[in-house]
């Protein structure tokens, strides 16, 4: 995609998530500020409205699974084992070869 090269499409979808300035450093930043955020009062308001969740379950369960503490500590430790430095863009992560561009 735009000379960049990806494993698979799901990696490509991984890389677009994250806006082309987004750096390394800033989504650990993110990761830690929300590690200690107790998301189980908003949750709990979302299991309770059933127009909201039924319509949206996919979504909710993604987060109630992604938010917990233990994940976001695991994602972290996962960005911190492919040599990625602070400044590196996020989206490149997901890029192959020596060639990482911005997409």
């Amino acid at each position: 995609m735009h000379g960049a090269v990806y494993d698979s499409t799901e990696h490509f979808w991984q890389a677009v998530k994250y806006h082309p300035d987004t750096t390394v450093g800033e989504l650990k930043e993110l990761i830690v500020s929300q590690e200690s955020k107790d998301w189980s009062a908003w949750l709990k308001r979302l299991d309770e409205e059933p127009r909201i969740y039924l319509a949206n379950a996919y979504a909710v369960e993604f987060l109630r699974y992604n938010l917990r503490a233990e994940r976001l500590k695991w994602f972290a430790e996962e960005l911190g084992k492919h040599g990625l430095k602070p400044g590196d863009h996020a989206r490149f992560a997901q890029q192959r070869g020596g060639d990482r561009v911005p997409v």
